[in-house]
């Protein structure tokens, strides 16, 4: 059986000019990078968001940020930070159009300006970061439930986000859906263990190996109630 693939492997394939590779990678961290700059920059025009989400997405795309990879072991999520805060940090300080207006290329960035220590100003955002990062993994496992409950005819999907999203007692789902308490006890022990699974995939998509998988869970347990 084939190794999985992790954004690592997708990062090289797109840079071999693979644009499906591309595609995938755009579309899974647009909205995370795009929310955080709505978030730390007020008033941003669209196109000038989209003009910094593009920028985190070539920085990631070059062999300084793979190299920084390798010799970190990876850890895909705490790099994307770094890219993320240090292209809005630019942006802030004015850097962006001092460069636009002497004619030099705004993506040029060197290892310093992509991978700045990381101040006390921006353990905060990392924190945020983290927290959104941490709500996109579980909102995806919970889709993923949602659509296996619907294939597999089941209620899983339905009892978890009614007892643990809207706060729904077990005893008047059991009212409400006409099965006995303990039904209900069962379809959210089955659908919390499919919904860790689902969780462990979605980090298994960015990791190295199982080592880098098991740290990343305790990272983000805080941020991951159902876990």
């Amino acid at each position: 059986m084939d190794a999985p693939s992790t954004i690592w492997t997708q990062i090289r394939a797109a840079q071999a000019e693979s644009s499906g590779a591309w595609n995938g990678i755009y579309n899974r961290y647009h909205g995370l990078i795009s929310g955080q700059i709505m978030r730390r920059i007020k008033g941003i025009t669209e196109a000038d968001r989209e003009d910094l989400v593009q920028n985190v997405f070539i920085q990631i795309s070059g062999e300084d940020f793979l190299k920084r990879a390798d010799r970190e072991k990876g850890r895909f999520r705490s790099l994307l930070f770094a890219v993320t805060d240090n292209v809005i940090k630019m942006w802030l300080r004015g850097e962006y159009s001092r460069r636009r207006k002497g004619g030099e290329k705004v993506v040029s960035l060197g290892q310093e300006e992509l991978f700045g220590a990381l101040g006390a100003d921006s353990k905060g955002e990392l924190a945020e970061f983290n927290r959104e990062w941490a709500t996109k993994i579980l909102q995806d496992a919970m889709d993923s439930l949602q659509v296996e409950s619907k294939r597999l005819g089941t209620e899983y999907f339905r009892t978890l986000q009614a007892h643990y999203f809207e706060g729904i007692p077990t005893e008047k789902l059991s009212s409400d859906m006409g099965v006995s308490e303990e039904t209900i006890h069962n379809y959210l022990s089955r659908g919390r263990r499919k919904l860790g699974d689902g969780i462990r995939a979605a980090v298994r998509e960015y990791c190295s190996d199982e080592e880098e998988v098991m740290e990343e869970l305790l990272d983000l347990q805080a941020f991951l109630p159902l876990g």
